[in-house]
């Protein structure tokens, strides 16, 4: 479950999960947060084994990581 996750968080996470290819841009516009809040925000999420981030910034995309503790 997100349970561990706060309402933002769980926003950005929805994005992705909508979207593996949006960008931390669209993000920010979407949720309207800066920037820098949507790094932080998907840092955290890396960390916390919620989603990772594959090929670099400009061609890459994000990927919702299924493990067992989050279902």
């Amino acid at each position: 479950t997100l349970n561990d996750l706060n309402e933002t968080e769980k926003d950005v996470y929805n994005l992705i999960k909508d979207n593996p290819k949006i960008t931390r841009d669209e993000m920010a516009l979407k949720i309207n947060k800066t920037i820098r809040t949507i790094q932080r925000i998907t840092n955290s999420l890396v960390s916390k084994g919620y989603i990772l981030r594959i090929g670099n910034n400009r061609f890459g995309y994000w990927e919702i990581v299924t493990c067992s503790h989050h279902l």
